[in-house]
């Protein structure tokens, strides 16, 4: 399994949005992603919505939100 993250999909308020996401390939990723989107009422994923893989063999941090609205 491979681990991916999305962010600024539209959600339940106009401010930073964020998600993890693990699946066999970004296709089933964003697959996924939107489904649960739409179980939650939101819209689901736009097009321009980025499903970015991470390397598991690099070190690296993601701050997904900083609270910088």
């Amino acid at each position: 399994m491979r681990t991916f993250y999305c962010s600024g999909f539209t959600g339940v308020q106009p401010t930073n949005t964020a998600a993890i996401v693990v699946a066999i390939n970004r296709a089933s990723a964003r697959s996924l992603l939107d489904k649960e989107l739409k179980r939650k009422g939101l819209p689901g994923l736009r097009l321009k919505d980025n499903i970015i893989e991470l390397n598991p063999s690099k070190t690296q941090v993601l701050v997904l939100c900083d609270g910088d609205y």
